[in-house]
């Protein structure tokens, strides 16, 4: 069998871009009963260049944890969670602030979460950064085209025609638009959710590229 994981290119982090500190309340368990309140505190340093993997069972709060980080609700349990991004004190209380400051996220359920399946592949695609390119809600057609066209060249999206209804693409072809509305909407901290679940070998492999190609680049160049 060939092997399908994309070669490792050794990089240099740079400098610290993320810096998380969460501070938790959990029940502690003797024999089963809940005693009392355990607080436990935990730190996270991401630099630029760096993919930093999450793990835990399904249900442990791994994947809340995500969403907290992207403004998008708060972790049971968490009492508070500060965030330094570039060195700025930020604390997102709505996704579209995380957006703002540069954060994009990928959802474990892209259909649910990732996509709006009604709209066509174009719209979906200039969602996300239209607070910054369209500020009084007048959208240059010619340059998101252009945005667009980038897109999906660059990460290889089969489609026919951008207009088409998001929802008729496959699973792999929807999850790279998920990815390439956050790369058309110039986001420097990418959260990913099982980025990879459900997909068949080839389309992993694919997607294992993509993300280590977000390593030395974030922009549509």
């Amino acid at each position: 069998m060939h092997n399908r994981t994309p070669p490792i290119r050794l990089t240099t982090p740079g400098s610290t871009s993320l810096h998380i500190t969460t501070s938790i309340t959990l029940p502690l368990r003797m024999n089963g009963v809940v005693e009392s309140p355990h607080a436990m505190a935990s730190q996270i340093f991401i630099c630029e260049g760096e993919i930093l993997g999450i793990a835990g069972l399904e249900g442990q709060g791994h994947q809340a944890l995500l969403k907290t980080l992207f403004g998008a609700g708060l972790w049971a349990g968490c009492k508070e969670t500060k965030m330094r991004f570039r060195g700025e004190i930020i604390n997102f209380s709505h996704p579209s602030h995380a957006v703002n400051f540069g954060l994009g996220y990928v959802p474990g359920d892209r259909a649910a979460e990732g996509l709006i399946l009604t709209l066509p592949i174009r719209l979906n695609l200039v969602l996300p950064g239209l607070r910054k390119k369209a500020p009084f809600g007048f959208i240059r057609w010619n340059q998101e085209e252009k945005i667009m066209e980038k897109a999906i060249n660059a990460l290889s999206i089969k489609v026919p025609s951008s207009r088409n209804l998001v929802k008729y693409l496959s699973g792999g072809n929807q999850q790279k638009v998920v990815l390439g509305k956050w790369l058309a909407a110039d986001t420097h901290v990418f959260i990913f959710d099982e980025a990879t679940r459900g997909f068949d070998i080839g389309t992993r492999s694919e997607i294992y590229s993509i993300l280590r190609n977000f390593q030395f680049s974030c922009h549509l160049s």
